[in-house]
């Protein structure tokens, strides 16, 4: 492996950790949009897509989903700024029913 590519893991496995122990002892179910809001912007892609896996856990219209489109962050943070105290995953699976 090369050096550049050493380094690109490395990088990419810290973020997954910061983002991992950002999030631990969360649950999804009770994440609020003010959660989110709360969220460094960099890390809300992840919390979102974090979502994003919950909302559709189990549903089998995704379970084998080869043209899976993520949702726009942008557009989950504009409705979760309009009521802060709705349930994030709430607002991604709107969001997620709307691109089937």
């Amino acid at each position: 492996m090369s050096k550049t590519s050493t380094i690109s893991v490395a990088l990419i496995a810290a973020c997954l950790l910061v983002s991992g122990v950002a999030l631990a002892g969360k649950n999804p179910a009770t994440y609020t949009c003010a959660d989110l809001l709360e969220v460094d912007v960099d890390y809300v892609p992840q919390v979102v897509y974090w979502l994003d896996g919950y909302t559709w856990a189990g549903d089998p219209v995704y379970d084998e989903d080869v043209e899976w489109v993520p949702v726009e962050t942008d557009t989950i943070i504009t409705e979760c700024k309009k009521n802060p105290s709705q349930k994030a995953a709430a607002v991604v699976k709107k969001h997620r029913k709307s691109k089937k």
